[in-house]
């Protein structure tokens, strides 16, 4: 990994050796989430390398060098009993409304690295790169849903205000969690 080659963004986490990863994690910090930032240090190089997800990192020539990165994946959704009529009809387009599983694109983790301004990585660039990926993906095997999920912690209404900023909804929530969505075409 040359820092010449930095802008060659965003780089799969799977193309980086264990050495280049471990290097940008020795700066890289998430306050606002530690959650996540427990994610990238002990679990995504595991999760990469066994291809149960993908992540992605933009890495630049100042510290923190580790910018930020996304991590995305497929999933099976077990839909609450209580999902409106209407919500499934969007969904399953018309088809199958019955249904109670379906298989979606998961956007996992996105994390900005502290002291990193959102001007240079703002959650629009994140998103349209996750879209991207999923539009790619949706055109050779059909999945279109992408779904995320807010963790209810101290803050999350905002989030989710930010996430229905570009198109996502509300799916269906518990105690924990709020899952949000939103559909390729």
């Amino acid at each position: 990994m040359s820092s010449n080659n930095f802008l060659k963004e965003p780089w799969k986490l799977k193309d980086l050796t264990k050495n280049e990863f471990e290097f940008l994690l020795k700066d890289f910090s998430c306050k606002r989430h530690p959650l996540v930032e427990n994610f990238l240090k002990k679990s995504a190089w595991t999760f990469d390398k066994r291809d149960v997800v993908r992540t992605y990192l933009w890495i630049g020539n100042e510290k923190p060098y580790l910018r930020g990165f996304i991590t995305l994946g497929i999933r099976s959704i077990t839909l609450p009993e209580t999902l409106s009529k209407t919500k499934r009809k969007e969904i399953f387009k018309g088809f199958r409304k019955e249904q109670d599983h379906i298989h979606s694109f998961f956007i996992a983790q996105i994390c900005r690295a502290d002291g990193v301004p959102k001007e240079e990585l703002p959650l629009e660039k994140f998103l349209k790169f996750a879209f991207a990926i999923c539009k790619e993906i949706n055109e050779k095997v059909g999945t279109r849903l992408i779904t995320l999920d807010v963790a209810k912690i101290e803050g999350y209404p905002k989030l989710v205000k930010a996430y229905k900023n570009y198109g996502f909804k509300p799916l269906f929530e518990d105690s924990k969690f709020v899952v949000l969505y939103a559909l390729i075409g």
